[in-house]
Protein backbone atom coordinates (compact mmCIF):
# COMPACT_ATOMS: atom_id res chain seq x y z
CA UNK A 1 0.00 0.00 0.00
CA UNK A 2 3.15 3.02 0.78
CA UNK A 3 3.83 2.21 -2.54
CA UNK A 4 0.52 3.38 -4.56
CA UNK A 5 0.45 5.96 -1.85
CA UNK A 6 3.96 6.99 -2.69
CA UNK A 7 3.06 7.10 -6.53
CA UNK A 8 -0.13 8.81 -6.22
CA UNK A 9 1.85 11.42 -3.74
CA UNK A 10 4.70 11.87 -6.24
CA UNK A 11 2.40 12.03 -9.13
CA UNK A 12 0.28 15.25 -7.32
CA UNK A 13 3.82 16.17 -6.72
CA UNK A 14 4.82 16.19 -10.73
CA UNK A 15 1.15 17.85 -11.50
CA UNK A 16 1.67 20.86 -9.06
CA UNK A 17 5.42 21.39 -10.55
CA UNK A 18 3.90 21.67 -14.15
CA UNK A 19 0.43 23.34 -12.87
CA UNK A 20 -0.14 26.90 -13.41
CA UNK A 21 -2.63 28.81 -11.40
CA UNK A 22 -5.30 29.44 -13.54
CA UNK A 23 -8.97 28.05 -13.57
CA UNK A 24 -8.80 26.04 -16.91
CA UNK A 25 -5.22 24.49 -15.75
CA UNK A 26 -5.81 20.74 -16.48
CA UNK A 27 -2.64 19.55 -14.28
CA UNK A 28 -4.16 21.82 -11.47
CA UNK A 29 -7.43 20.07 -11.45
CA UNK A 30 -5.94 16.33 -12.04
CA UNK A 31 -4.19 16.93 -8.66
CA UNK A 32 -6.89 18.49 -7.16
CA UNK A 33 -9.00 15.26 -8.37
CA UNK A 34 -6.22 12.14 -7.30
CA UNK A 35 -5.35 13.96 -3.91
CA UNK A 36 -8.91 13.88 -2.12
CA UNK A 37 -8.72 11.64 0.66
CA UNK A 38 -11.16 8.89 0.54
CA UNK A 39 -12.24 8.46 4.16
CA UNK A 40 -12.02 12.52 5.49
CA UNK A 41 -12.61 10.78 9.02
CA UNK A 42 -9.33 8.57 8.69
CA UNK A 43 -7.12 9.17 11.52
CA UNK A 44 -4.38 7.51 9.65
CA UNK A 45 -1.03 10.27 9.78
CA UNK A 46 -0.62 9.57 6.17
CA UNK A 47 -3.98 10.53 4.93
CA UNK A 48 -3.95 13.94 7.41
CA UNK A 49 -0.73 14.78 4.92
CA UNK A 50 -2.70 13.72 1.98
CA UNK A 51 -5.52 15.95 3.04
CA UNK A 52 -3.34 19.02 3.77
CA UNK A 53 -2.13 18.80 0.43
CA UNK A 54 -5.99 18.49 -1.06
CA UNK A 55 -6.84 21.35 1.50
CA UNK A 56 -3.78 23.13 0.19
CA UNK A 57 -5.35 22.76 -3.62
CA UNK A 58 -8.01 23.76 -3.08
CA UNK A 59 -7.77 26.82 -0.95
CA UNK A 60 -5.46 27.96 -4.41
CA UNK A 61 -8.79 27.02 -6.71
CA UNK A 62 -11.15 28.59 -4.47
CA UNK A 63 -8.49 31.96 -3.82
CA UNK A 64 -8.37 31.64 -8.03
CA UNK A 65 -12.41 31.55 -8.99
CA UNK A 66 -12.35 34.81 -6.32
CA UNK A 67 -10.12 37.11 -8.90
CA UNK A 68 -6.79 36.70 -6.34
CA UNK A 69 -3.48 38.18 -7.55
CA UNK A 70 -1.18 36.51 -9.70
CA UNK A 71 1.59 36.36 -6.40
CA UNK A 72 -1.52 35.41 -4.14
CA UNK A 73 -1.68 32.43 -6.68
CA UNK A 74 1.43 32.19 -6.65
CA UNK A 75 2.21 31.77 -3.41
CA UNK A 76 -0.63 29.00 -2.76
CA UNK A 77 0.81 27.09 -5.41
CA UNK A 78 3.98 27.11 -4.07
CA UNK A 79 2.64 25.98 -0.32
CA UNK A 80 0.61 22.90 -2.56
CA UNK A 81 3.93 22.29 -3.86
CA UNK A 82 5.64 21.87 -0.30
CA UNK A 83 2.68 20.26 1.10
CA UNK A 84 2.86 17.48 -1.93
CA UNK A 85 6.82 16.80 -1.28
CA UNK A 86 5.63 16.63 2.40
CA UNK A 87 3.61 13.84 1.17
CA UNK A 88 6.02 12.20 -0.92
CA UNK A 89 8.27 11.94 1.93
CA UNK A 90 6.47 10.47 4.15
CA UNK A 91 4.87 7.89 2.07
Amino acid sequence: MASDENRIAREVHDLLLTARPHADDVDLARAAQISAVDDPNSTSPRDHVRAAVSVAIRKLQQSIEEGASAADTEHLLLDAIEAAGRWVKRS
